[in-house]
């Protein structure tokens, strides 16, 4: 329960499965990307996956920031 929570979690940080994005991005730092890669279905994240995941979690935070500013 905790890879599938954790692979959704995935997808709403943009990260979408190995299958859709190019192979160079895909399979860097993965063994066998539909078994090793959390976004496949295994228990890892590549390099490029955890650098794309950062800065959507930022610019989501920095968004959801000035929005809660401009409220005030």
């Amino acid at each position: 329960m905790g890879l599938t929570a954790a692979h959704e979690l995935g997808h709403v940080l943009s990260l979408g499965h190995p299958n859709q994005r190019p192979a160079q991005e895909s399979s860097e730092g993965c063994k066998d990307e539909t078994h090793e890669c959390l976004m496949g279905s295994g228990y890892h994240l590549t390099k490029p996956e955890i650098k794309h995941a950062r800065e959507t979690a930022k610019k989501r935070l920095e968004s959801t920031c000035k929005k809660a500013t401009a409220s005030f």
